[in-house]
């Protein structure tokens, strides 16, 4: 499962749409709790965040999934030059940032990878 984590209703939309189109399965999420709470560590699933998004609703984000103990890779899409340093050090190199501009086959591209990575963590529980 791919979720897509995005306060904007209409960002969420069109990422979902195309991550179906593009064979997977996907769910929208307005914030971080609505994420926790369909959140299932048994399946395996990444999160696609926009850096674009506000700087203290991005690093909420991010840093409450660190707080949670949750362990699923992270797809963030950037433009390289904007991202501070140590943007997503508390998740240990489960964050993955795709450089903007990118379309939506490498970003599916590198959401398959995650999910394969995430169900590799899922079978050694």
């Amino acid at each position: 499962m791919v979720f897509v984590v995005d306060p904007d209703p209409s960002v969420r939309w069109v990422a979902e749409a195309l991550i179906t189109a593009g064979g997977l399965k996907a769910r929208g999420c307005v914030d971080l709790s609505e994420f926790l709470a369909a959140y299932d560590p048994r399946s395996p699933s990444c999160l696609l965040l926009d850096y674009r998004t506000p700087s203290t609703w991005r690093s909420g984000v991010l840093d409450g999934l660190a707080d949670a103990g949750v362990e699923l890779p992270v797809i963030l899409v950037a433009e390289a030059s904007t991202l501070p340093a140590g943007t997503g050090g508390r998740l240990k190199g489960r964050v993955r940032v795709v450089g903007k501009p990118c379309g939506w086959p490498l970003i599916l591209d590198h959401l398959r990878d995650a999910l394969e990575e995430d169900a590799a963590r899922t079978e050694q529980r």
